[in-house]
Formats: C-alpha cells, structure tokens, sequence
C-alpha cells in the first residue's frame, strides 16, 4: 500500500520571502536601489496625472489626526475604518511615494494588531476602538491578506523591521486556515 503525502505547508518565512521578491518587483526603484542596477527607461508615476494628485490630496484628508486610521468613507458621521481599505491606503501612498501619510496607517494599524497576528474587519476612525457591529468583531482570511500585502509594500519601501515582524505574524495567522486538501 503506498501513502499520501499531504503538500508540505510552508512556513511564513517562506511565504513572507514569496511575497517579498513580489513587492521588490513592484517596487523597482527600491529595487533598483538593494541590487545597484539602473532602469533605462523612467517609469510613469501614479502622481503624474493631476486628478490622481487631486485623489490623493482627498485621501489624506480621511486620515484621523488622533489615532492614524483613514476613514473608510467620506460621508459626515462615518467613522468606519476597514481594515482593508488601512492596507489599500498604504500600498497607496507608498507608491505616490509619501511614505509620511502611509507610516501614519501603518503605525495605527502596527498597534492594533492582536496577540494572534490578525486584525478585526474594521475599527472606528476616530477612536482607533473595535466596531461594535457584527461585521466590525470578526477577523477575515482576505482583510488580513490584503495587510499582509501592505505590510510586505512597507518593509520593501521603507525597510522597517517591525513591518516584517508584523507580517510574519499575520502570516502565520493566515497559514492557520490554509487548507491542505
């Protein structure tokens, strides 16, 4: 009788390492700057048309001075902050390059993170708390891919430690639900 070897799941340091090499190659001048090789030919920048300036511009000002979440949406009253919109927001303005508005969402959310690696789906803008709505309490496998993916984006841009550190947990959380089958 022969045996059925389940596939190997991988640790998350080589999923953090996967999803590393991904970043860099979506960040090429970062890229360009760890491997000392030149691009001939400049690339387009998101900031080279003006209604994206303008885009962005309205952006920053969702970003809560107090705790550094960006408001899900732009509607008077509504403090909702999803947390997939936190990591959108950071992928975001690194690549318009202002890694200030990003690190104030990535150092909001860096302190948010829960013991077990993941975040809830959403918090209130204006006070960083949990929401209290059913969908606000639970922890989703996509809302904390896409900050695994934010947080990838940042430690590739800026080189900040603690973003690796904060992504080998979420990705150890979310290697949890993987289904071997």
């Amino acid at each position: 009788t022969g045996h059925i070897l389940a596939p190997q799941m991988p640790n998350a340091e080589t999923f953090l390492t996967t999803l590393a090499n991904f970043a860099i190659h979506l960040a090429p001048a970062r890229a360009a700057e760890q491997h000392s090789y030149q691009h001939d030919e400049p690339k387009e920048s998101i900031t080279d048309l003006p209604q994206n300036v303008a885009a962005l511009d309205e952006l920053r000002g969702l970003i809560d001075d107090k705790t550094g979440l960006i408001r899900s949406y732009d509607e008077p009253g509504n403090n909702s902050a999803w947390t997939y919109n936190q990591a959108v927001a950071i992928i975001t303005f690194l690549r318009a390059g202002d890694e200030e508005s990003a690190e104030q969402i990535f150092e909001a959310m860096l302190a948010l993170q829960e013991k077990d690696g993941a975040w809830i789906d959403g918090y209130y803008a204006n006070t960083g708390r949990k929401m209290s709505g059913a969908d606000g309490r639970h922890k989703t496998v996509a809302r904390n891919a896409w900050m695994l993916l934010a947080l990838v984006e940042y430690y590739s841009q800026t080189g900040d430690e603690r973003a690796l550190e904060s992504a080998r947990k979420v990705a150890d959380w979310l290697l949890e639900y993987q289904d071997l089958d």
